[in-house]
Order: C-alpha cells, then sequence, then structure tokens
C-alpha cells in the first residue's frame, strides 16, 4: 500500500493570514501582524525586508537562519529548519525567504519534494531531467502545495515582490539529494 504525504499537509487561509499543519499539529503561519502567531516570531521586514510577521512552532523546528556557504548560488535565504519522521523515514522540512526578482538555482531530487507558499508569489519552472522540451511554469500563491515528483528538474523565481515558502522533502541523510545538471 503505497502512502500519499501530501494527506499530511494542510493549509488554511484566515483573511491574509496562512497557517502550515503536518499531521494537524501547527507548525508555521504568516500574518500582517503578530496578533495571531504562536511560538517563534520573526519580524520579517526587520530580518528580510518582506511584509508581515512568520509563527513557528519551537517544538518542530529547532535551527533558525541559517547561514548558507558563501559558494553556494541559490539567493533563497534559509529561515527555519527541521528534520523528522514520517512513516519511519526520514524528511526536511525549511522555511525559505526568496526576495524580490529572486532565482534559486536549478536542481533535483531523486526523491518527492512538496513546496508550500505562505506569502508572497513564486513560479515554479518544472522539467523532467532526461527531456528538455517538456518544461511547464506554475505559480504559486499563499496556501499553495505544490508536489514535485522525483528527477524533476525545478528552478523558483520570484517577480516584483518576495516569497516565504516551505520545501518539505524525503531525505537520504548519508547521500546528497540536492543534485544540479551543469
Amino acid at each position: 500500500m503505497s502512502f500519499d504525504f501530501r494527506d499530511s499537509l494542510k493549509t488554511e487561509q484566515q483573511s491574509k493570514n496562512v497557517l502550515l499543519f503536518y499531521d494537524d499539529l501547527r507548525i508555521a503561519s504568516y500574518s500582517n501582524s503578530t496578533e495571531d502567531l504562536f511560538g517563534k516570531i520573526i519580524d520579517l521586514k526587520k530580518e528580510y525586508d518582506f511584509k508581515g510577521y512568520l509563527g513557528l512552532n519551537e517544538d518542530f523546528f529547532h535551527r533558525f537562519q541559517i547561514e548558507r556557504p558563501e559558494h553556494h548560488i541559490s539567493q533563497m535565504k534559509n529561515v527555519a529548519k527541521a528534520f523528522f519522521k514520517h512513516d519511519n523515514k526520514p524528511y526536511v522540512c525549511l522555511v525559505q525567504y526568496l526576495n524580490p526578482n529572486g532565482l534559486s538555482r536549478g536542481h533535483y531530487h531523486k526523491l518527492e519534494e512538496y513546496i508550500v507558499c505562505l506569502a508572497g508569489k513564486i513560479y515554479a519552472t518544472l522539467r523532467p531531467i532526461d527531456n528538455v522540451t517538456n518544461e511547464e511554469v506554475i505559480c504559486l500563491e499563499p496556501g499553495n502545495i505544490l508536489r514535485i515528483a522525483p528527477n524533476t528538474l525545478h528552478i523558483l523565481q520570484t517577480k516584483q515582490e518576495g516569497c516565504l515558502t516551505t520545501p518539505i522533502k524525503q531525505t537520504n541523510p548519508k547521500k546528497k539529494d540536492h543534485l544540479y545538471i551543469d
């Protein structure tokens, strides 16, 4: 019997607030005010020059504002990170910010990935790694969840406004699973 991880993810929108749940546990939320937030609250204007606030469940996320190596090409900024087990398999969950007119480096994974848009708008360009002509662009808005199939090259891009996303994927701690086509 195959289990769809997507069944464990849920978003709710309440006015301009977006809430993200994993197995009914509220793990992250975005709002224009701190009033309805919980856990670690990050002022996005102060930290990333992005309007609003981010609330993170500190029982779920254990690392915050993670620096990337200087040689890293992606413009994504890691706000928070969590490792967890689902169905006895290891997963990683990030909260990432991409500034206006930002671009991630094209990459793929051997296992599926889900990207949740918490705030802003982001465009995902997708194509199979073995087919350069079969490309599609999907726009994600707050509350949208996108499943990216294994071995799908993906590039994330913003336009005039930045974006706050939560990529979640199964991972193999002993192998690099962020792969590039150069």
